[in-house]
């Protein structure tokens, strides 16, 4: 995996948490708020963009390099019209759409109506959101505190429920009934859940 495939999870939560404090900092200027949301949209779409033709080149590197040598002239020739005439399509791409759907759940979280909600009231928003999304965590029966989504299953637990369990022991699975993930739990595998995080918060004020 190259550099900007690495990089692209971490550069993803990172403009979903500046989204989140745009949405909680702002949210009496939604214009503002919505601005800032579509800029980092726009970004992000750059960068995947940019991990797509990164690869683009690496493919056509290997397909240069794997020739003998007297046969890439030819392929050398086209390299640099191959790659300006490449039109990356990322309309699928797993980091808009998980940025897509974060932000569409931070807004119902807190109250912001999107395009399909000029029907509900922002109280009822923030209502609907805190039904929807469980703060009790699975491992300890108590709200949670700092909810954590495992990357593997989807499934959310509190970090310090998670950090006991693998102090009782290291081969522990996701304890979520019927879960299909046969994989150990890890730390490494948790990310913050930032909207369950914002429900936790707002259900303490």
């Amino acid at each position: 995996m190259d550099e900007f495939s690495k990089s692209a999870p971490q550069l993803c939560q990172s403009m979903i948490k500046t989204a989140a404090n745009a949405i909680t900092c702002i949210d009496t200027h939604e214009q503002a708020s919505q601005e800032i949301l579509n800029a980092l949209r726009i970004n992000l779409e750059k960068y995947c963009r940019n991990i797509e033709k990164h690869k683009k080149i690496n493919e056509l590197s290997e397909e240069i390099l794997a020739v003998p040598e007297e046969d890439r002239a030819s392929l050398l020739d086209n390299f640099c019209e191959n790659i300006n005439s490449f039109e990356p399509n990322v309309v699928d791409s797993e980091y808009l759409k998980e940025f897509d759907d974060r932000v569409a759940a931070l807004m119902k979280s807190s109250g912001l109506k999107t395009n399909n909600d000029d029907s509900v009231s922002a109280g009822d928003e923030l209502q609907i959101a805190q039904n929807n999304i469980n703060l009790i965590c699975p491992i300890s029966k108590s709200k949670m505190t700092e909810p954590m989504q495992n990357t593997i299953c989807g499934h959310i637990y509190d970090r310090s429920s998670v950090v006991s369990l693998l102090k009782m022991s290291q081969n522990t699975r996701c304890p979520i009934v019927g879960c299909s993930n046969r994989q150990y739990l890890s730390l490494q595998d948790l990310k913050c859940d930032i909207v369950t995080q914002m429900c936790v918060e707002t259900n303490n004020e």
